[in-house]
């Protein structure tokens, strides 16, 4: 799924795109049809948490989590059990490997439920 995503994935600021700041939307449609897309990460992990579970995955080992990147910039991925699918990186692996520092997390088995992320699993 995220080389699948990644592949057919053209980072574009909400902003640019969607003419909002924030919009969060899913692609999985696009993708299934081989389109390219374009979004930033929320959209790029909303796709693959979307293909993770049309592929079968239970929706209690999906999430969307936020954190801080390196650079201090708030970002979004995806996480499918403790693999971590995120636009920034070129393979997937275990979440707590990367130097985010973590926020939140909704699991797809909870919409609209945050909780606050702890730093290793």
């Amino acid at each position: 799924i995220h080389r699948q995503v990644l592949s057919r994935f053209i980072w574009t600021p909400d902003q640019e795109q969607y003419g909002v700041p924030e919009h969060w939307t899913s692609h999985a449609d696009a993708i299934e049809r081989g389109e390219i897309i374009r979004d930033d990460c929320d959209g790029f992990a909303m796709t693959c948490a979307e293909l993770a579970f049309r592929t079968g995955t239970d929706k209690s080992l999906i999430r969307l989590a936020t954190c801080f990147v390196e650079t201090g910039q708030y970002h979004c991925v995806a996480i499918i059990g403790e693999m971590l699918l995120d636009n920034r990186q070129r393979h997937v692996m275990a979440w707590w490997l990367l130097p985010y520092r973590w926020d939140k997390s909704m699991l797809l088995s909870e919409p609209g439920v945050w909780r606050k992320m702890e730093a290793t699993p």
